[in-house]
Order: C-alpha cells, then structure tokens, then sequence
C-alpha cells in the first residue's frame, strides 16, 4: 500500500502533526456492554496468550513498514494512545518494545503531549510501572465504569472497588501522576444514590482526570439483550447535569463532552479523533487510519492480521466514506470547537454542503438540531451555543439507541425537513 499525502496540505504545520493509536485486540473477560469486543468471540478475546507474541511481531513488521514511508513525508509525533481491548494484556517488556520501535523511526513534534496506555484495575499487578514510565508511557487510562462491587458484577467485570484503589496507587509511587478513569451513568436500574456515591468514591482517588460516559445499547451485548427498558432524553440530561455540578464542585472542568480534568490536563488523543486536529496512524488489528485524506482500515480478526500485517482490509477516499464521515461529524459536534469547516476540507476533503448531501445521518441531524435552535452556525463551524444543548444532542442520541422505531420515526421526519 503508497500511502500518499496531499501536496497542498504538505505546507501546513498542522498537518505534520500525527497521532498513533496501537491496538491490542485481548482482554480478561468479556464486559456486558462493550462496545468494542461487541462482535468478538469470547474463545478469541480470552486467554489467548498463545498468539500474544505472534501478534507483536505482527505489529512491529506493520511499524517498521510503514513508519520511514511516513517519516519520509515530514511527519512527526504529537500522541500516542495503546488501547484496546485491553494493551495491559501484554507484559510491560512487549508493550515496551512496541513504543521504542515506533520512537527509532519518528521524531517527536514540537507539539508532543503524551503516550496513553489503557489498563484495567486486575492488570496492574503483572506489570513493572517503573519499567513502562521509563519506556515511555507517561499517562494511564483506566477502565473502571463503577465504584461499587455490585455494580461492576452486573456489566461482567473482574475488579473491585479495592483493586480500583491500589492500581491509582500504584501509578502514583510510580510516577505516573496523569491518570484517568472510565466511570459510566444512565446504568440500567440506576438510582442518583448509585451515582453520588460512584463518584463520591472515585473523586477520593485523587486523580486529575475523568471521562464519565453514558451507557448506550448496543446490539449483541449481554446488556442490550437484558433490557427491557431505557431512559428518555429528560432523565439522561438530568443525569449529566448532576455530574456535572458534581464534578464542577471537586474543582473538575468539563472541557469536552464527558471529558473532566483539574489541572488544564486532556486527552489529546480524544481530542484529535473528536476535533480533527492533525491525521493519525492505526497500528493492529480493527483501527482505522486518516493519512492523505485517504482512511485505511485494518483486519478487523487478530489472526488476519497476524498472517498479512502489510495488507489493509480497505481503503477508501475519505470524502466518499459515509459511515466514516458519519462518525466524525457526531464526535466534531460534541468537541470543544464543534465542527470546523476548514478542518474537514483539510483532512477529509468534503465540505459541509457536501457531507449533508452525502449522508442521511448528517443532514438528518443538521435538520433536528437547527430547526430546533440546539446548533448554531458561522462563516468558520458548527457548534453548541450552550452546555445544555451539547448534552440534548448526546443524550438525544442514547434516547434513540434504546427504541429502534422511535429512531426510523426521528429519521422519517427529519430527513424530509428542510
């Protein structure tokens, strides 16, 4: 595969700038409501360390191909994200050979901000944090979704609260004082007390930053096949506002949607995916890659990807890749900025007009949320004139997640609006 660059987008700095995700597609178990392992077999997910060393190799042969042709092209790092899955899967020698053979080929940007590893609480006592803060890893995410024992048993994870409280320990004695947890509301069942007391016990943790996320059904988990009812709009918004002036109390901003930090700190990774701010390189299996406004997307089976790491499953122009487009117009409205109109000619190379004439999903909700006076618009974006509307968006989103014939009706109605 030639990876090509727009030579007019060549001049711009910005564009110079590159993130590079690593996928490791292996876990401890498999959660009752992940997203991301939702169409992964449990017998490939689970204690397959048998293929954990064939899979890095894989990933190094991918890495070492691909990073001089992008070097070559004037690229530099600006983050580094290892998500999964679980990357902690890995013992810490692994994931560390992985990150020095990405840092021998590519130069750090002036820009440089961090590299994330995500981890689980159970994890944490099969890896050497001194070793992997040495090697480079200076920020961690944590898959918590829960403070309470009870809760966690429920979403069909294998930690407790206690484990929660020794890993953040450990980061700190390490060194590692850039952490993050995952926590999760609008939980089926989900009472306020649940929340305060979640949150009461997490902000106790003395970390500096959170992503606190709503839980949306999604098809072919354990949790979507369980539910027998969901929330409307009212209630979720209800929800995030307590959060909110929660965490606003603790002395947390939010700066991006569900995003909250005490110390001007950010997920600089998120913000790329959600803000368009420079392209990105996906190393592994299922990731996707935005260079040259073209989108490459990888085996999407650890094993095919094992077998041919140099050969995408597909390739397409960005701007012709509605489900791709669909996706980044939904995270660009919930970013700082909303969705600016020079950033997706830049990197995806469709204008706005034209990505509402492409995708029903877009101009669907362009209609909603303008006639509605939820969204506003400029000369330079698209964006939320206020906090609240941002949320109704999000919130709106997971309303419609829970009925599916609600949604055709949302969509019968408002792709027929002008």
């Amino acid at each position: 595969v030639v990876i090509k660059s727009n030579k007019s987008l060549a001049l711009d700095f910005t564009m110079k700038d590159l993130t590079i995700y690593v996928h490791v597609p292996f876990c401890n178990s498999k959660c009752h409501f992940c997203t991301y392992v939702a169409h992964i077999d449990t017998k490939d997910l689970v204690k397959r360390q048998d293929r954990y060393q064939s899979y890095v190799d894989a990933l190094l042969q991918q890495i070492r191909f691909y990073m001089p042709r992008l070097v070559d092209k004037g690229y530099a790092l600006r983050s580094n994200y290892f998500g999964g899955g679980t990357p902690t899967s890995f013992s810490s020698e692994q994931l560390v050979s992985i990150l020095s053979t990405i840092r021998e080929y590519i130069p750090l940007s002036v820009n440089y901000t961090d590299t994330t590893l995500e981890t689980t609480p159970e994890n944490i006592a099969n890896q050497d944090f001194d070793v992997l803060l040495k090697g480079g890893f200076d920020r961690v995410s944590m898959g918590v979704q829960s403070m309470l024992d009870d809760r966690l048993k429920s979403l069909g994870r294998c930690h407790t609260n206690g484990l929660v409280e020794n890993a953040v320990n450990t980061f700190h004695s390490s060194g590692i004082n850039n952490v993050n947890i995952d926590l999760m509301v609008g939980l089926p069942s989900e009472s306020e007390a649940e929340v305060a007391e979640s949150l009461g016990r997490a902000l106790g943790l003395g970390i500096n930053h959170f992503t606190i996320y709503t839980y949306m059904p999604v098809i072919g988990t354990v949790m979507q096949k369980q539910l027998k009812t969901g929330y409307v709009t009212e209630e979720l918004e209800d929800r995030h506002s307590y959060v909110r002036e929660t965490m606003s109390n603790a002395g947390y901003n939010e700066y991006m949607y569900q995003y909250y930090s005490n110390d001007n700190t950010r997920c600089i990774c998120d913000e790329v995916y959600f803000g368009l701010t420079n392209e990105w390189m996906g190393f592994g299996a299922d990731c996707n890659s935005l260079i040259g406004q073209k989108v490459l997307i990888a085996p999407n089976h650890f094993q095919k990807f094992i077998d041919n790491p140099l050969k995408p499953r597909f390739v397409a122009p960005s701007a012709r890749f509605v489900p791709f487009l669909d996706k980044h117009f939904y995270r660009m409205l919930i970013s700082e900025t909303g969705v600016m109109f020079d950033r997706m000619e830049r990197l995806l190379g469709v204008t706005m007009e034209e990505a509402l004439s492409l995708s029903e999903y877009i101009s669907v909700w362009y209609n909603y949320l303008t006639m509605n006076d939820y969204l506003h618009r400029d000369e330079e974006r698209l964006f939320f004139p206020t906090t609240e509307a941002r949320t109704h968006f999000g919130c709106k989103r997971v309303e419609l997640a829970y009925d599916i014939r609600a949604k055709e009706a949302f969509f019968d109605q408002y792709k027929q609006s002008a």
